[in-house]
């Protein structure tokens, strides 16, 4: 969250928040690792897991758009992940986590929904034939 823009390359943008106890403070090298490095975005990963804004900016991070999106891990989330390009894993825009592609329905605008099935099924009136097979299918 700190640093330059990893997506354009440019200085982060003016509506990037400053969260001066988030546990990325400091750190714009080790939050903006190189995708094909697992290891090295997991530990981005995890020091959003423990941060204690972690709520905060996930809150901001829900009014990003792929123009706004700063692009380094944020809130526990790859770039990828959070415009749907990651082809494994993308985020339920519902409870922000970071889900395998298959927990999301075949539906949607572009082929596939934004919120996870899970999501779906608690929004649902539960004993609804839909609200049974989706719990099934989650």
């Amino acid at each position: 969250m700190t640093g330059k823009n990893s997506v354009y390359g440019t200085p982060r943008p003016a509506n990037v928040p400053t969260f001066p106890l988030g546990a990325c403070v400091g750190k714009a090298k080790l939050m903006n690792p190189r995708p094909d490095n697992p290891a090295a975005v997991l530990h981005a990963r995890q020091v959003c897991w423990g941060c204690p804004v972690l709520t905060d900016c996930r809150a901001w991070m829900s009014t990003l758009t792929p123009r706004t999106d700063p692009g380094d891990v944020l809130a526990g989330t790859t770039h990828a992940e959070r415009t749907g390009k990651d082809p494994d894993r993308r985020v339920c825009r519902a409870c922000w986590l970071v889900r395998p592609r298959d927990k999301f329905s075949l539906a949607g605008k572009h082929g596939q929904r934004a919120v996870c099935k899970s999501c779906v099924a608690a929004s649902r009136p539960t004993g609804s034939p839909t609200s049974q097979r989706a719990e099934e299918a989650a």
